[in-house]
């Protein structure tokens, strides 16, 4: 599958267009911009809109609130309401708060506070980690987060059966473990609402039932094993990484998140360059990312200590 990557630094102030002109700038294979109609008129909000190759349109909503300078929120939807000019608040899911700082009394950020950010996409998925700028933080060193967010459609499993009318979702990391919203709307759906932040917002499940919470299968050891980990693999050579199956409480395994993996991040460091089939025609490269921020599927997977590989070419 053809897909895209960037990455750059931007602002506060800025976030919301950048990744946005990024995500957007494309000459195919990506998300389009739907409103507002060009970059230059983004603030604080805009909506993208992709039709996947299952053929289906979806919308989703990034949008920096008033005052705030540490999250934006991030919506995903099937309809979109000309007529407020935003998405249908009747069927999309409940804003997930996707956070580069942590609040707190000892460090202060400003709009001006700089905003790394890494992405991998097409029309059919956004992969993006952020990462707060440290050099505001403060030891020991726990209020910038590096966080990660999935938009988009899953990978199906060969021979299943077709996924592609309620295929499509999301997931973020975050510093508050409760969606910014009242009781009533985080379960407009019912008790089994996803959040989008410790779990996968799927627009729907088999039998249509829009926004339960999917929840992430990895291949690891216990996360508490004994082990000494300083190097790969001894007999291999290598690190060993697994693909990220989401999956239901009643449809079980749906499918994998598309050009992520996920693996044990001890003795590899943030931003290492992990290599598939070096040298070869079928070479694919990966970055990794020791994702900190404390919400995030991690908490509901059965390893928290991993991190994430996104493919990068």
């Amino acid at each position: 599958m053809a897909f895209n990557w960037s990455e750059g630094r931007t602002t506060v102030r800025e976030f919301v267009r950048a990744i946005v002109a990024d995500i957007t700038m494309a000459s195919a294979n990506r998300f389009l911009l739907h409103y507002p109609t060009n970059v230059s008129a983004i603030e604080d909000m805009a909506i993208l809109r992709t039709t996947t190759t299952h053929n289906h349109t979806f919308y989703a909503k990034i949008e920096r609130p008033e005052g705030v300078l540490n999250y934006v929120n991030i919506t995903v939807a099937t309809k979109y309401d000309p007529a407020t000019q935003d998405l249908d608040p009747e069927i999309c899911s409940v804003p997930a708060r996707y956070a580069w700082y942590r609040l707190s009394k000892e460090v202060q950020i400003f709009d001006w506070t700089a905003v790394q950010y890494w992405l991998s996409y097409s029309e059919d998925f956004i992969n993006i980690v952020v990462q707060g700028d440290p050099s505001l933080d403060v030891q020991p060193y726990k209020n910038y987060l590096i966080s990660y967010a999935y938009i988009g459609a899953l990978e199906s499993f060969e021979g299943a059966d077709a996924d592609d009318m309620y295929n499509f979702g999301i997931t973020v990391s975050s510093d508050e473990f409760w969606p910014d919203v009242d009781i009533k709307e985080a379960e407009k759906y019912g008790k089994r609402t996803a959040t989008g932040v410790t779990d996968i917002a799927m627009v729907g499940t088999r039998t249509g039932t829009p926004f339960q919470a999917h929840l992430p299968k990895f291949s690891t050891s216990w996360e508490f094993s004994d082990r000494h980990f300083i190097a790969p693999s001894q007999w291999t050579h290598k690190y060993h990484m697994s693909d990220i199956i989401a999956y239901h409480a009643y449809d079980r395994e749906r499918g994998k998140l598309q050009n992520v993996l996920i693996g044990d991040r001890s003795a590899i460091f943030h931003l290492d360059i992990l290599v598939i089939d070096k040298g070869l025609p079928t070479e694919k490269q990966y970055v990794m990312f020791n994702i900190n921020a404390p919400y995030s599927i991690l908490n509901n997977g059965p390893n928290v200590l991993y991190g994430i590989a996104m493919r990068k070419s």
